[in-house]
C-alpha cells in the first residue's frame, strides 16, 4: 500500500481549481478541518493518520492527513469527499 496525502484544499469549496480544489464542488465543503478527513478516511476504513504541514500553493493553510490506499488518487479523494459531506450534512 502507498501513503497518499490529502490537503484540506483538496476539499474547499472556497478555493477554485487553480487554487487547488481537486474534488467536483459537489463533493467539496467550506473549510473542511483535519479532524473531518480523519474522521471520514477512518470510517470508510482506511488507516489514516493526521499531520502537520503547509500546503505548498497558501503556506498559511496547515495540515493533512496521510492515507493507506491501493489504487488511484482520484478514486480515494471522491470517496473522502462524499464521506465528509455526508457527515456534515447530518
Amino acid at each position: 500500500m502507498k501513503q497518499l496525502v490529502l490537503w484540506l484544499a483538496y476539499f474547499d469549496a472556497t478555493k477554485s481549481r487553480r487554487e487547488g480544489r481537486r474534488v467536483r464542488l459537489d463533493l467539496a465543503v467550506r473549510k473542511p478541518t483535519v479532524e473531518e478527513l480523519l474522521a471520514a478516511a477512518k470510517s470508510l476504513g482506511l488507516s489514516a493518520k493526521a499531520m502537520d504541514g503547509s500546503y505548498p500553493r497558501d503556506f498559511w493553510e496547515r495540515g493533512r492527513v496521510a492515507v493507506s490506499w491501493e489504487g488511484k488518487k482520484y478514486a480515494l479523494l471522491k470517496r473522502v469527499g462524499a464521506e465528509v459531506r455526508k457527515r456534515r450534512a447530518g
